[in-house]
């Protein structure tokens, strides 16, 4: 039902038929770690960059539980996913989805931009 309809702004959670957001975060001191366990939906409304419907990618992402400043700058990956957000949707390179640029993507929530592609 999603298909030839990219531009087209989807409502959270009426138009996801039936897929919800499932996230869950997990923290080990011990280890220092921060693992985020999701499906990929975001919980919010989206505008299509794409003809698909939303599918369901399991994640699990593993990162540090307290992040320190790098003393030097690292260029993220062109493609690919470079972040996770605590909602558990992956953000992917800067030049994702029909070689566009990710941070001119859907301005789905105020203030944010995201890019479904």
């Amino acid at each position: 039902p999603w298909a030839n309809q990219r531009g087209q702004d989807k409502t959270y959670p009426d138009d996801f038929g039936g897929i919800l957001n499932q996230v869950e975060i997990y923290q080990c001191p011990s280890r220092n770690k921060r693992v985020i366990i999701s499906n990929g939906i975001p919980d919010h409304d989206v505008t299509l960059q794409n003809p698909l419907a939303p599918c369901q990618t399991n994640w699990a992402v593993e990162m540090p539980l307290q992040p320190q400043v790098a003393a030097s700058q690292t260029e993220i990956p062109i493609r690919g996913m470079v972040a996770m957000a605590l909602n558990g949707v992956p953000a992917y390179g800067p030049q994702e989805s029909d070689d566009a640029n990710a941070v001119d993507g859907a301005d789905s929530v105020p203030g944010a931009k995201f890019w479904y592609g």
